[in-house]
């Protein structure tokens, strides 16, 4: 059931768009058996359960590794309260439990650290430009050949990460595969 089609998904906070979601969920579901997914950014869950969701579907063992500090945004406190966490637990918790999710209280910094070799990266973390650019070079680099990186508002309104990819794929010869939404998509060869 992709998460168009699932009430539960609709009760989650956050901005991911139904076709976001459900191109998430089809990447999640194609990648290989015992693939790993890296989450970079999660919030309250809705991506993180589009995600769970297509590998739950998969009918084969595969993780989300789900990466937040979970410390909210000073900057942006009516967006991205402090104690969202809780929420997160809630509305994963099936996931969780499945041994599926498995939520990193951690910076992508610290996470880039553990190896993961992922097969599918999507990117939603901070929105500033050092930042971004930090994720997109830092697991690019962990990304296995074939991996797909999915990079979440770099098509509209937020110039920082649009800047930030764009200088990512001018310095890297890379070029956007396709977009859903506000995603774009890359695939490493």
């Amino acid at each position: 059931m992709k998460p168009s089609e699932s009430n539960s998904f609709h009760q989650i906070d956050g901005w991911l768009t139904i076709e976001e979601a459900d191109a998430l969920y089809q990447a999640a579901v194609e990648i290989p058996e015992c693939g790993c997914i890296v989450e970079i950014g999660s919030f309250k869950g809705r991506s993180t359960y589009a995600l769970a969701l297509g590998c739950q579907d998969s009918g084969v063992a595969k993780r989300v590794y789900a990466v937040d500090p979970f410390t909210g945004n000073p900057n942006e406190a009516r967006f991205f309260p402090a104690g969202f966490k809780a929420d997160f637990d809630r509305n994963l918790e099936q996931f969780i439990k499945a041994n599926i999710v498995i939520p990193r209280v951690m910076s992508s910094a610290g996470a880039v650290l553990h190896n993961y070799k992922p097969n599918l990266v999507f990117i939603d973390g901070s929105h500033i430009y050092e930042d971004v650019i930090f994720d997109l070079i830092s697991w690019w680099r962990e990304l296995v050949a074939g991996g797909r990186m999915a990079v979440h508002d770099s098509t509209g309104t937020h110039p920082p990460v649009m800047d930030a990819l764009r200088d990512f794929l001018r310095s890297h010869n890379l070029h956007v595969e396709t977009t859903t939404g506000s995603i774009s998509w890359l695939r490493k060869s």
